[in-house]
């Protein structure tokens, strides 16, 4: 196992951060476990980042020096014999473990959320996948694209573009949206922690992400049906790419029972 310096540069000083002390295990290999990590590294928490040989795939991406910064890096080959091994006395002594794999990988690496409880029953670990634990997609890659493009995120952008069909969105909704959604699970399973003495695995995943960022369209389909009186749901756009309706969501006002008013936004 060999130790390296992240490029991003050094942690902050330890201290007064809300998260120091903690040690976090970072496998991910992709953009959602390192934005977790990042926020987690952020606060103060003592990120390790585990590479293979040859580095991580993140080291190739433009925003690696932020992506990467405030932790440092080992390198440990899974695949070879004693892999497992350090990477097992890395996880005897830290809080959370971050994986990006699909499942049937983390079975084969003995990394289940039954494998981690048997072999280090305080560790919290958070499984960031493409479409979560279960369906018949479970075993598909948690890739940005592929996860927009399965929702049909891409067909309801498509008055982004002159042309007609699908339009790719390059802003990264789902694994932003996964990334919080992982470290809510890890903060508060590590409270409850504090109470019951033992980890838990969370789960969060891409499909879900984008779902809880990416609101407008059920929102208004929501106020359509349970209003049909009030309000008629469109198209946003017409064929000439002409703006259909009135924004619902941000302008939306409504009194409540006690005579308050609340806008929406």
């Amino acid at each position: 196992m060999t130790e390296i310096t992240s490029d991003g540069g050094p942690a902050g000083p330890a201290g007064q951060a809300p998260l120091a002390g903690l040690r976090v295990v970072d496998l991910s290999g992709s953009l959602p476990g390192a934005l977790a990590t990042l926020f987690l590294a952020d606060a103060g928490a003592d990120v390790v980042l585990v590479e293979p040989p040859g580095g991580s795939a993140l080291r190739r991406r433009v925003d690696w020096p932020v992506l990467g910064r405030g932790r440092r890096s080992v390198v440990v080959d899974l695949r070879a014999d004693g892999g497992r091994d350090e990477l097992d006395a890395l996880l005897a002594d830290a809080d959370v473990l971050v994986t990006t794999y699909r499942p049937a990988t983390l079975a084969a690496l003995r990394l289940t959320a039954a494998d981690l409880a048997a072999d280090h029953p305080r560790l919290v670990s958070a499984s960031i996948t493409g479409f979560g634990p279960g369906g018949p997609w479970r075993d598909l890659p948690g890739y940005e694209g592929l996860v927009l493009a399965k929702l049909g995120v891409f067909h309801v952008k498509e008055a982004i573009t002159a042309r007609r069909g699908p339009a790719y969105v390059s802003v990264p909704f789902a694994s932003w949206g996964a990334a919080h959604t992982a470290v809510h699970g890890i903060l508060a399973a590590l409270l409850e922690r504090d109470a019951s003495g033992l980890g838990q695995q969370v789960a969060a995943d891409l499909a879900r992400g984008v779902g809880a960022l990416d609101t407008w369209n059920f929102y208004t389909e929501i106020v359509g049906i349970r209003w049909p009186d009030a309000f008629t749901v469109v198209k946003a756009f017409n064929a000439a790419g002409e703006v259909q309706g009135p924004l619902v969501y941000p302008l939306l006002t409504a009194p409540t029972k006690d005579g308050t008013w609340l806008q929406f936004a």
